[in-house]
């Protein structure tokens, strides 16, 4: 009877052990979709943070718990392109590490933390963790993820004809839509910085098609028409990324895109009406000190055409606010004087 009781008992324990196990990984799945669906939208960081408050509560050691609140931090220090608060990726490999004490074994925690080093320049421990990733490889997917490592490394290491090379693979390999996304983004990055603009174009255009409502893809879309002086495009491009989501990246992007725009019209073209809208919009925007030099410039020659007084206090006070952002700037200070005189002289002869 006794041994029959702790038989039972045995059971008992084993089948609430697969059972928290079974809703570990439930919550850790859950978790990485809405980390992978992340695209500047704060508040599906938020719920897979819940996700993985839940896990805590389950099991505070669990694996699960571990690597899927080290890749929050990694994106919730998201900046730009690869770019992460150093913080973030700190506070990331302190989780890896735990994450590997409990199981050095488990694919996920080297898959996702391999990036936590690759984008902190290690590039020692990324090797080693890739190394571990093809030992442990058991599937197709497994492959591919693999693959998606190595992209990124070539991209740091802008070595561009292996990283055309494996994105191929992974296009090839036809997984998931979201993996065939990633690799045409390789591919136009790579071709970009190959020289291969046409091709380039084409699969930026490609991934847009296919995914419109990813913000991030509209904002690589933009920085490679805003590397080409293609300033209408860009526009469109960033414009599109800040109605999908209100990030600051998006809108400082789209700020220097306007000023690029209207120092165009203003120096090349000398058409200071139309470059007046524009420096408007970038000191709406991203507000910086040549901004509103410029601004103050177009303000002036309007004015000055016109002979509109208030037009020159504009002009004035846009110079004085570039002046306020940043005291050291020559070109503003001069004009400043400028305007100035010219106030004073309008004030003694009107």
């Amino acid at each position: 009877m006794k041994n029959l009781l702790i038989i039972i008992f045995s059971l008992f324990l084993f089948s609430q052990n697969l059972f928290a196990t079974q809703e570990e990984k439930k919550l850790y799945k859950d978790a990485m979709k809405l980390i992978d669906s992340y695209n500047g939208d704060s508040a599906k960081l938020y719920k897979a943070l819940y996700k993985i408050e839940q896990l805590k509560r389950l099991n505070s050691q669990s694996k699960y718990y571990f690597i899927s609140y080290a890749e929050y931090l990694r994106m919730d220090g998201f900046l730009s392109g690869r770019n992460y608060k150093e913080e973030s990726l700190v506070q990331s490999k302190i989780f890896i590490e735990k994450a590997l004490e409990v199981d050095p074994d488990f694919f996920d925690t080297y898959y996702l933390g391999v990036f936590t080093y690759l984008y902190s320049s290690d590039l020692i421990t990324t090797e080693k963790f890739i190394k571990k990733l093809e030992a442990l490889s058991k599937t197709k997917e497994d492959s591919v993820k693999i693959l998606h490592v190595k992209s990124a490394l070539a991209e740091k290491e802008k070595k561009f004809d292996l990283l055309i090379s494996y994105s191929k693979q992974i296009l090839e390999e036809n997984i998931s839509e979201s993996n065939n996304l990633s690799a045409m983004y390789e591919l136009a990055f790579a071709y970009e910085n190959t020289n291969k603009y046409d091709a380039a174009e084409e699969y930026y255009k490609k991934i847009i098609n296919i995914e419109p409502s990813a913000w991030n893809f509209h904002n690589f879309a933009n920085f490679y028409y805003y590397r080409k002086k293609d300033y209408d495009k860009a526009i469109e491009y960033e414009k599109q990324a800040l109605s999908i989501a209100n990030f600051p990246l998006a809108r400082k992007i789209l700020g220097k895109a306007y000023y690029k725009k209207a120092a165009k019209l203003y120096w090349d073209e000398k058409w200071y009406q139309d470059s007046l809208e524009y420096f408007l919009l970038a000191v709406r925007f991203y507000p910086t000190s040549n901004a509103y030099y410029g601004l103050g410039l177009a303000y002036y020659q309007i004015g000055h055409g016109l002979k509109d007084k208030k037009l020159i206090y504009k002009s004035k006070e846009a110079f004085e606010r570039s002046l306020y952002i940043n005291p050291e700037n020559e070109h503003s200070l001069k004009q400043l004087k400028r305007v100035n005189k010219l106030i004073d002289w309008l004030k003694h002869n009107s």
